[in-house]
């Protein structure tokens, strides 16, 4: 029912990944491709992770990491490269682990993928003046927004806020440059599409703002581009598409939009490398899957690669996927169970992973993976808590992390996590409370925080942090 997404300002960072195949002879290597330097051979079987960076202010330095362990600390613009090199085949990530003061980064466009002679760029956007909470308020029709001091986790409400929505909004999602915030109001049937002020998180409408969705849009997801954005329309049981207008924030419906989905449609998701489409459908306990046109952001549904519940897994609830998308996590509000799924990288069908299945609280209805790509954590809306959970990077499967069954306010329906993975915060719809955790980085833990909880307006939902 949410869309992580993020907070920019004019001040930006890109940073473009270049896997090099490592042989023997020289020659450049061109940005966003693997080339093949080894003079015969046509396929290296080794890479090498590496980019540039620009827009990091004097004396900042900020921290990225590959696959949640290979850390490289970048204190000055240029070109940087992790350590070691990748199999061909093997999946990646690159994440931030630890932001600069006073600035945020974060890791967007091809931040994931496989090791291969082709690859999406990544992107790294530098913000200054840190990061931001927006929360949907189902009850009010509004939006509110959090200043977010990633140093100690508080949060303070920013100037104006909230802001007006439309008839229920239910879930947000940022686009990734960090200018643009798209709320999905349940009961008006539109998108409310604002401009994020760079350092202020002031909101202000974009021109032309509502767009018009199908019947109860519940749920949105942007590509990785940021080119192109998707609704899940449960009234209706379809998925709405659009372009962005990356220089305004206008939406403008696709030509073939919408397309059917099951049948009420409760989320949809695109994996990280951006070329699957998930719908899950609520009444049809399945999970449609679309292939992404990467030029148009046209969807075409494969019936053939489409994932139904079965008596082993029944009840579909959210999926939330690893940030190297190696693993997807599926819930099940049916079963109080998640379990993990390996996705087919040329059909994008879902397969589960033997012996994934882990109990969670009962109606777990959100399912979220920590920026790390370390733990999987649900949201129990019938006993107040979230369970969480070790992630094996190997196998996928999950343990469940001591002291599991972490309290919360009532009605926990959505969770959200600062950019670097220190703190998780949760969206209690039933007393109009947000509860903060701190992360411990190595088990996972959330241990309650200084500040909480934190004051909300009628229903929170929709969580979003950038």
């Amino acid at each position: 029912m949410k869309t992580p997404s993020l907070k920019n300002g004019c001040l930006a960072a890109v940073v473009v990944a270049i896997l090099s195949g490592c042989g023997g002879g020289g020659g450049g290597t061109s940005v966003g491709v693997a080339s093949n330097n080894g003079g015969g051979s046509s396929t290296p079987s080794q890479y090498t992770v590496s980019g540039s960076i620009t827009g990091l202010g004097a004396g900042a330095s900020v921290t990225l990491q590959l696959n949640g362990a290979n850390s490289t600390i970048l204190s000055s613009n240029g070109s940087f490269s992790f350590n070691g090199q990748l199999a061909a085949g093997t999946s990646y990530a690159v994440t931030v682990s630890k932001q600069p003061n006073g600035a945020t980064c974060t890791v967007t466009g091809g931040a994931a993928g496989v090791a291969s002679a082709t690859l999406s760029p990544v992107l790294v956007a530098c913000v200054s003046g840190g990061q931001h909470l927006f929360v949907t308020n189902f009850g009010t029709g509004t939006v509110s927004v959090f200043a977010l001091d990633a140093s100690n986790g508080n949060l303070t409400e920013v100037s104006g806020s909230p802001f007006a929505a439309g008839t229920s909004p239910i879930a947000s999602a940022v686009d990734p440059s960090g200018q643009f915030l798209y709320v999905a109001n349940l009961l008006s049937n539109n998108i409310s599409a604002y401009a994020i002020g760079a350092t202020s998180g002031i909101l202000t409408p974009v021109p032309g703002s509502p767009f018009a969705t199908g019947t109860k849009p519940v749920s949105l997801t942007i590509h990785p581009t940021g080119h192109f954005l998707y609704t899940a329309n449960q009234g209706s049981n379809s998925v709405s598409a659009y372009l962005i207008n990356t220089s305004t924030g206008v939406l403008e419906p696709m030509v073939a939009s919408p397309v059917a989905a099951g049948s009420a449609p409760a989320q949809v998701v695109i994996d990280p490398a951006g070329a699957y489409l998930f719908a899950v459908n609520a009444n049809s306990d399945s999970v449609s899957v679309y292939s992404v046109n990467a030029t148009t952001g046209a969807l075409t549904i494969d019936s053939a690669s489409q994932f139904s519940g079965s008596s082993a897994f029944s009840g579909v609830g959210e999926i939330a996927f690893t940030p190297s998308g190696t693993f997807a996590y599926l819930g099940s509000p049916g079963l109080n169970a998640v379990a993990a799924f390996t996705e087919n990288p040329v059909s994008g069908a879902l397969t589960e992973v033997v012996s994934s299945q882990s109990a969670t609280g009962p109606a777990p209805v959100s399912v979220a993976v920590d920026p790390t790509g370390k733990f999987v954590y649900t949201t129990n809306l019938s006993n107040n808590s979230v369970s969480g959970y070790a992630l094996n990077p190997s196998t996928g499967t999950l343990t469940s992390i001591p002291g599991s069954g972490f309290a919360t306010g009532q009605g926990p329906i959505a969770i959200a996590f600062e950019q670097s993975g220190q703190y998780a915060y949760v969206a209690n719809t039933n007393d109009n409370t947000l509860t903060k955790f701190g992360i411990d980085p190595g088990t996972g833990a959330l241990v309650l925080r200084s500040g909480s909880p934190y004051t909300t307006l009628s229903g929170p939902r929709g969580l979003v942090i950038r």
